[in-house]
């Protein structure tokens, strides 16, 4: 199998790590690393089974829960752009690089919700010190500095990604439309800031005591 022979070449660090543990321990170990891992497939195989896909999918990638096991590359952003004009009935669970996904066996009456990456744009931020970095990040170089985020539907639940690993970052989220602020802290990916308003609002307002990224927010449709 190819893979298995080129498998050294491959730029998932993860992978290649794994993979040669794996080939140390001989027989079949390498084989089964390989099933494990599985191979690349989106939602088009599993619409061959499920007529209804999206009332099939109950929980999917972007859950809070699975943010610190599964890094966030700026390309799901992107293809979850594309889907959201393509495919915009689809969960946003089939932008992720891993499928991790939950099925039932028989549809619900209607989709469930699903948490949804917002496109981490900077355009209606008007305060300077937010900077979409090279990296692909929201920078808010001071406390002074307000992300605005605007969905397109309101939603009551942001999730977000903030800062690193190595200590919590204190932010305010305020949405505007009810005079509503909640306040809480996260720790990178490993720790995301869940909040749930008593109302739905298409426009919220993040700020961070101290200068900090935010890699990632999440809102339910």
């Amino acid at each position: 199998v190819l893979a298995l022979r080129y498998y050294e070449r491959s730029k998932r660090t993860q992978l290649v790590a794994e993979w040669r543990e794996a080939e140390a321990l001989g027989g079949s170990a390498l084989q089964d690393a390989f099933v494990r891992w599985g191979r690349g497939m989106s939602f088009h195989e599993f619409e061959l089974i499920f007529d209804d896909l999206p009332r099939h999918v109950v929980r999917g990638g972007w859950e809070p829960e699975l943010l610190g096991e599964r890094e966030i590359y700026r390309e799901e952003l992107a293809l979850q752009r594309i889907l959201d004009t393509a495919r915009p009935d689809l969960p946003p669970a089939f932008s992720r690089y891993w499928l991790d996904i939950i099925l039932t066996a028989r549809p619900a009456e209607r989709p469930p919700p699903h948490v949804r990456p917002w496109r981490l744009e900077t355009s209606s931020s008007a305060q300077a010190g937010v900077v979409y970095s090279d990296t692909e990040v929201v920078l808010l170089n001071s406390s002074d500095s307000t992300l605005v985020v605007v969905l397109p539907s309101p939603s009551r639940r942001l999730v977000i990604t903030a800062g690193g690993t190595d200590r919590d970052v204190a932010l305010t989220v305020h949405q505007p439309a009810h005079g509503i602020s909640l306040e809480g802290s996260a720790r990178g990916n490993d720790r995301p800031l869940d909040l749930n308003f008593p109302q739905p609002a298409n426009r919220y307002e993040i700020r961070a005591a101290e200068p900090t990224t935010v890699s990632f927010v999440g809102y339910v449709a």
